[in-house]
């Protein structure tokens, strides 16, 4: 193989590796309260080492901080932090923290730290025309 073929081969197997597809529910953990089980494994950075998953409506969002506070189906309620690298998902596609809009239906993964739950990615419901 030359060495372009062998470039172009890596970049194909890279781009279909960061996709934009956003997750498929059967790959969400099940939703929690953000608690960590008693006695679950920690990181050295105090994070849970398995990411929890909710599903709810934001009640509200306060873009300077990135605290988005969340009312899960469960009715309990959450706070998330959204940091700059927290992906966004709507409609399929990458979008931005301004799509996310209180009264939104959400899906999130995040991790449990010290300083609380941080948003890994938060997919925002189509919404109906």
């Amino acid at each position: 193989m030359t060495l372009m073929a062998s470039i172009l081969a890596l970049i194909v197997i890279s781009s279909d590796r960061f996709s934009t597809v956003s997750p498929r529910a059967s790959e969400l953990p099940p939703p929690t309260s953000g608690a960590p089980a008693p006695g679950a494994p920690r990181s050295s950075d105090g994070r849970s080492t398995h990411p929890r998953g909710i599903e709810g409506r934001v009640t509200s969002l306060d873009r300077a901080t990135g605290a988005l506070q969340m009312r899960g189906k469960n009715g309990q309620s959450l706070t998330l932090k959204l940091l700059p690298e927290t992906t966004v998902f709507l409609d399929g596609r990458v979008g931005r923290l301004a799509d996310v809009k209180p009264g939104d239906v959400v899906r999130s993964v995040f991790d449990v730290r010290k300083s609380g739950n941080v948003a890994s990615w938060i997919e925002v419901e189509k919404k109906e025309n």
